[in-house]
């Protein structure tokens, strides 16, 4: 069902959340050697964790919040739309 008019372009809760999903994704995929030298970190210790990866997990959540801003977001929002828009209007024109 197409949405009523003048809300084309809008999304709804659910695809909102595939959105902020898709965002957290690619945010974990551009830090990945972060995220793999702080889980290296803390691999084997407990609570020394703390002091002993404190760099590491700086430099990991550093680029995560880089990779996370709201232009970010705002672009994965804006490339979900247009594919919702290409799928419908190759429905459509199956439908012709």
């Amino acid at each position: 069902m197409p949405p009523p008019p003048g809300l084309e372009g809008f999304l709804s809760p659910g695809d909102e959340v595939e959105v902020l999903n898709e965002t957290r994704k690619r945010a974990r995929e551009q830090c990945a050697p972060l995220v793999k030298a702080f889980a290296e970190c803390c691999a084997g210790r407990t609570i020394s964790m703390l002091w002993a990866c404190s760099d590491q997990k700086k430099a990991m959540m550093d680029c995560v919040q880089i990779h996370s801003t709201h232009e970010s977001l705002e672009k994965v929002r804006d490339e979900f739309i247009r594919e919702k828009e290409d799928k419908a209007a190759a429905l459509k024109k199956l439908q012709q």
